[in-house]
Formats: C-alpha cells, sequence, structure tokens
C-alpha cells in the first residue's frame, strides 16, 4: 500500500461517507469505490460495508486505517529526519492553535518566524485543544497553543496570562451588575477529556466564582452568545454588558472596562501555553520556533 492509498483511506475513515471522501480527493465516487474494491482483494479482506448513504469500517478495516496513518506519519518523520540534517533551517512546521489566540495574537508572531527562516513552511490547524492534544500524541503537529487549564505531562511553556474584563457602552457601577443586562459569552459543551480539560467550561466556573465572591444573587442574563466578537458588537449598540478577555480588545474600542478581581485582590486571567513534546526538539524547526516564543517576550500580564 503507497502512500496515496494511505491518504485515501484516512479521507474515507474521516468522512465515512464515500461522495465527500470523492469530493475531497477530486475523483468520482465509482473510481473511488474501485479503489477500495482493488485494495480488499490486495489484503483480501473487506474493508468497509454500505450503511445508507453512509458506510462502516469493518475490525480488520479499522485496523489497515491505523496501519496507514502510522505509516504516513513513519514516512513524514523520516522526511524530516533528512532535512534536519541541513544547516539551514527549512521544512514545514505543524501547528495546532486555540481559536481565540490564532484570531487575535498569531499571525504576527508566525510572520516574523517566517521573515527569519524563509525556508519554512507552517501548516496551521485552528481547532479545539481537545484535538491539538490528540494530535500532539499522535504526532500530526509538532507544537500546539492552548488556552486554559489542563493535564499536560510533557512540555509546555507560559505564553501570557491574560486578564478579563466587565466591558459597557456607558459607564456602570460594578454593584449595580445584579440589575444590568449581561451578554454572556457561552461555549459549546463538550465532555472532560483525558487530559483534565472542559473546553471553556473551567473559565466558565472562574467568572462564576468571581460573581459569588461579590453577590448573592445571580447574574440576570438576557442574550447568550458563543463569539466575544459578537459580544463585542453587542456591547457597542447598548444591549447590556459582557464580560471579555483582553486578548480580543483593541485600542480602537471606546468600552467603559473594569477589571475582574477577586475580594482578595486577585485578578481573572486565562493562561495561554505553549506544549510540546520534549522528543520533538530533536528537530531543528521546532527547537528553534520553541526558542522563538520563549524570547519573544510574550508573556506578560496586563491588570
Amino acid at each position: 500500500m503507497d502512500e496515496k492509498d494511505c491518504k485515501v483511506l484516512l479521507i474515507i475513515f474521516e468522512e465515512q461517507n464515500l461522495s465527500k471522501a470523492a469530493e475531497r480527493l477530486y475523483i468520482t465516487q465509482p473510481a473511488l469505490t474501485y479503489r477500495i474494491r482493488q485494495l480488499e482483494k490486495q489484503f483480501q479482506m473487506q474493508i468497509v460495508q454500505k450503511t445508507g448513504k453512509n458506510i462502516k469500517f469493518t475490525s480488520e478495516g479499522k485496523q489497515l486505517v491505523d496501519y496507514a496513518r502510522k505509516s504516513l506519519q513513519e514516512e513524514q518523520r523520516f522526511k524530516e529526519l533528512i532535512i534536519n540534517l541541513k544547516s539551514e533551517i527549512q521544512g514545514t512546521l505543524r501547528l495546532g492553535a486555540s481559536g481565540h489566540f490564532t484570531q487575535y495574537k498569531l499571525a504576527p508572531i508566525l510572520q516574523q518566524f517566517m521573515e527569519q527562516h524563509p525556508k519554512i513552511q507552517i501548516v496551521l490547524n485552528t481547532t479545539t485543544n481537545q484535538e491539538i492534544f490528540q494530535a500532539l500524541e499522535n504526532g500530526s503537529v509538532h507544537v500546539g497553543i492552548v488556552r486554559g487549564e489542563f493535564n499536560w505531562i510533557d512540555q509546555k511553556y507560559l505564553i501570557s496570562e491574560d486578564p478579563f474584563y466587565i466591558i459597557s457602552k456607558k459607564e456602570i457601577e460594578l454593584d449595580h451588575l445584579p440589575v444590568l443586562h449581561r451578554i454572556n459569552y457561552r461555549p459549546s459543551t463538550l465532555p472532560l477529556n483525558k487530559f483534565g480539560y472542559k473546553p471553556d467550561t473551567y473559565l466558565m466556573e472562574v467568572i462564576e466564582g468571581w460573581w459569588k465572591d461579590r453577590f448573592n444573587i445571580p447574574p440576570l442574563i438576557t442574550i447568550n452568545v458563543n463569539n466575544y466578537e459578537t459580544c463585542k458588537q453587542l456591547v457597542k449598540h447598548g444591549l447590556g454588558y459582557s464580560i471579555v478577555p483582553q486578548i480580543c480588545l483593541n485600542s480602537e474600542d471606546s468600552f467603559y472596562k473594569y477589571p475582574m478581581i477577586f475580594q482578595n485582590g486577585q485578578p481573572l486571567v486565562r493562561k495561554t501555553w505553549l506544549i510540546y513534546k520534549e522528543s520533538s526538539l530533536e528537530l531543528n524547526l521546532v527547537n528553534e520556533f520553541v526558542n522563538y516564543i520563549k524570547s519573544s517576550n510574550l508573556h506578560r500580564s496586563v491588570y
């Protein structure tokens, strides 16, 4: 089974649908079906079964997918090791990053790094923390940039601590918050994973803790959204106040800002981390990027 067959199997496994897989591969569905039949003939086993409009991989088919994934990873690893023998920093850096950090901070960081090393390429996947953890484990990304609290037993570096603010269009008294309309950021709820990370729900618990630290009645939430930019737009139009991280605020915003401080004087912050495996530093490109992040003075707090 060659590299092309391995990639075909992985795409089919991701889509679980021949039509969608064929679209991604830019081939017709009959051509893709023929390719599967050839693989089944080669390995003398059934790889997939039809289930209505979708397909289901057999247990033998799943083992073949695992083999294909490992084969591609080993091939990629070999190519990287060959490139690593050259003195000049080059190759492809595979990076997984938090959506909020990508949206507000990552572009100039990558631009400067690529200007310093013009022979590199960057493959960026903006996704959830869970998928970044998994990608690091299976070797499909070299480094990850994640936000929040989690369990990661390998290498991590604190990039920044991002304070949270209450923002409003007009000046308000914080003691009056319980009777004011709140535009609430509420992320999609996903289950706790093995890294101890619940997507943004831990953050919501901390914000709730801040509220209970100051008030004995619940907030007056009138709008729920899943995007900080939407929060800002609604606040801009006077529909209520909101709670947002410093990362999404800029000098052009004309909000009134109130730092969120606990009664003990501690600010409410959100940490951003660079995470990676120690073994990945064997690659010159990864080692260079990690050192670049560490030397970029991104670790700062603004209260």
